[in-house]
């Protein structure tokens, strides 16, 4: 209490030797039982030239020239008001005390703490002043004090300004960028990878800590690599889930003569039913390919879409219409195989002398490949293939032991009636 007292110009601490403590020694070590008692501090009349010099500096209007008529002195409190609020707004000593203490080095912590003692106090007189709790004349004078009443001082002050507010946004930026970086996809692209280290290393702690306040030189190197792995992780974005590109690819799928025959044909008794269960997942997946965000937007934030694309899964995805056509393939070339040993089984099972003849020309004929045949042909094979089925006659379905067929059904997700008990129960 007392020493706030003091701290406030109400008082000064006298001491046993005669001497007196004022509110600019507060800063040194007290013996307190040293101390007998207060007196009223001596007049301390600040000199108006100081005044006028003071009101000019913290003003930054050289053009007043006195401080004495009444328009010069409002003129100086709106400005100090003015300073106030721009003080308040920019929040430099606020921004760095919520820094993380691993963030400061002894350095940066001084240079804080000595602004807070001038620049910090000066926003307080001016509070005080504004509040109409103390006069102009006793506010620009405890300004003065604080920072020595020297001119030299105040300008040195304004640079450790300046120095901390570039060292808190050197912080603030590092975070922002290490966060990004730090769920940033892998590429394969040289030129994307270098300028990830190079940003990588300058804001590795020993590096940063060194030039922290350099912040041009950090943006630089991040605004490099940003705009790289931007335009690479574009490009491979829009290949893949661009409405238009991945629509397009379906559609020639489901348009060829391939899917026709295998739409119709994989319900008879003797198909594989993995083939269609792996041809409506990759059916279903391509439909999904698709994206309405700004990309250029998101990546400004994340280094990944809103939706499912990823790098990670590029190439398979790219893939999926070649993964498409080749489980057709195959899932045709199992049923014209199926057709081709249970030959007589479906002759036999025609219900008439014109059947049994169509029949036997189609089979003669599929060794072209299924594909081949007209829609009428494949309508007639399905409806022999059923009504043998009808009948318990055939082979029934046979797992291949192709190393292609085994590549397709256990590289990826499994599907309903892929393992070996679900074909059995199905049978």
């Amino acid at each position: 209490m007392l020493a706030a007292l003091v701290a406030q110009r109400e008082y000064e601490f006298v001491t046993s030797s005669g001497n007196r403590i004022s509110h600019r020694s507060l800063d040194l070590q007290i013996i307190w039982d040293d101390i007998v008692g207060l007196a009223k501090p001596h007049n301390d009349v600040f000199p108006p030239e100081r005044f006028l010099t003071w009101a000019r500096l913290t003003t930054g209007n050289a053009g007043i020239r006195s401080v004495d008529r009444a328009e010069d002195r409002l003129l100086i409190i709106d400005s100090l008001s003015g300073w106030l609020n721009a003080w308040n707004q920019s929040r430099v000593l606020a921004d760095f005390d919520a820094l993380p203490e691993e963030n400061l080095n002894a350095r940066i912590w001084r240079t804080a703490a000595s602004l807070k003692k001038s620049f910090g106090a000066m926003a307080a007189a001016i509070e005080l002043l504004v509040k109409d709790e103390i006069t102009l004349d006793k506010c620009m004078q405890v300004i003065a004090e604080h920072f020595s009443d020297s001119e030299a001082e105040f300008e040195k002050k304004k640079s450790e300004l300046r120095v901390l507010g570039d060292f808190t946004n050197g912080v603030s930026r590092r975070a922002a960028v290490a966060s990004y970086l730090s769920v940033c996809e892998g590429t394969d692209d040289a030129e994307v990878e270098a300028a990830r280290i190079a940003v990588l290393e300058a804001i590795e702690p020993g590096n940063f800590w060194a030039s922290a306040s350099d912040i041009p030189h950090i943006e630089a190197l991040w605004q490099t690599f940003h705009e790289l792995y931007v335009q690479f992780y574009s490009e491979r974005h829009d290949a893949v889930m661009v409405r238009s590109s991945a629509s397009e690819a379906l559609r020639e799928v489901l348009a060829s003569p391939e899917w026709s025959a295998f739409e119709c044909l994989y319900r008879i008794p003797w198909a594989d039913q993995r083939y269609i269960g792996r041809s409506r997942g990759l059916i279903r997946e391509m439909r999904q390919l698709k994206c309405e965000a700004k990309l250029a937007d998101v990546l400004s934030e994340r280094p990944y879409c809103s939706c499912s694309f990823t790098l990670t899964d590029n190439g398979r995805l790219c893939e999926l219409p070649d993964q498409l056509r080749s489980t057709i393939n195959l899932g045709l070339a199992a049923i014209e195989s199926r057709l081709a040993k249970n030959r007589t089984v479906l002759i036999d099972a025609c219900d008439s002398d014109a059947m049994r003849t169509s029949v036997s020309r189609i089979l003669s004929e599929m060794d072209g490949g299924l594909a081949k045949l007209s829609g009428q042909d494949l309508r007639l094979i399905k409806t022999a293939a059923e009504r043998a089925a009808e009948g318990s006659l055939g082979t029934g379905v046979e797992i291949s032991d192709d190393p292609e067929v085994f590549e397709l059904f256990n590289n990826g997700s499994s599907m309903p009636g892929s393992s070996p008990f679900e074909l059995a129960v199905n049978r």
